[in-house]
């Protein structure tokens, strides 16, 4: 299938596990444990329905809204993703673009491989930010300094994760466990079989650091050990108060 042919959620679920390297997609398309979780929020969508009301005028849709001062053309918002940047080349930017291009909102991650700069450079409204906390309170002041400076107009702030959740595709994959000889042997000629995706992403959507998280330190040579790092730099969230100090008095939300 091509991707204009793409219609459904299906289908673009189907593009993406031919894309791209199986450790990619389980870490995109997987959940908690045994995903339980996911099916139950499909299921649940499932059973919502439309109401079919007729001899309406059409002539004047609108479904904008507004939401921290900034005008959605529709009640979407494109939520953060971590290492978005290896599912397609620069992946944050391209998401920031596609949300300005509809006039909704697109929400950085902390761990992006595009940093808040990169990202903002490229489009007219900034985007929100989402933070994870990290033990040096002074990077963090630091960190929310430069999405101030930026003009990120809203702070995302992750409160439901005090720690990482038990993702079984992950740990089988090599995205948070470290693999044998064999395991590496079978990601990376996984990674050589997905041609489209080794020459767009990996070859020329360098570099494929945390690009907010530079000055943090850390230089993991695969996913496994960019998640042992993260393990070790972040920690439970801190108070709102202490956020808002640092941030500032613009929107905020957990």
């Amino acid at each position: 299938m091509k991707f204009s042919h793409a219609v459904s959620f299906e289908d673009y679920q189907s593009l993406a596990r031919r894309r791209l390297p199986k450790v990619l997609f389980d870490y995109i398309d997987g959940g908690a444990y045994a995903e339980v979780t996911i099916k139950r929020n499909a299921t649940d969508f499932e059973s919502l329905c439309l109401r079919q009301r007729v001899m309406r005028d059409m002539s004047s849709i609108d479904l904008s809204s507004d939401l921290f001062n900034q005008r959605l053309s529709h009640p979407v918002i494109l939520g953060p993703v971590g290492f978005a940047g290896m599912f397609s080349r620069r992946g944050e930017v391209q998401a920031a673009r596609a949300a300005a291009a509809v006039g909704v909102p697109f929400c950085l991650s902390t761990v992006s491989i595009c940093s808040i700069e990169e990202v903002c450079a490229a489009v007219e409204t900034p985007p929100w930010f989402q933070l994870y906390m990290i033990k040096d309170r002074g990077f963090v002041r630091e960190l929310l300094a430069r999405a101030r400076v930026a003009g990120c107009p809203a702070l995302v702030l992750t409160v439901d994760l005090p720690t990482p959740g038990a993702r079984y595709r992950d740990h089988r994959s090599g995205m948070t466990a470290r693999q044998d000889t064999l395991g590496r042997m079978k990601q990376f000629f996984d990674g050589l079989s997905h041609s489209s995706w080794l020459y767009d992403v990996f070859l020329r959507g360098r570099p494929h650091g945390f690009g907010n998280l530079t000055a943090a330190g850390g230089k993991a040579k695969s996913f496994s050990e960019a998640w042992e790092w993260i393990r070790a730099i972040a920690e439970l969230p801190g108070s709102c108060r202490t956020i808002s100090g640092f941030y500032g008095s613009g929107p905020m939300m957990g």
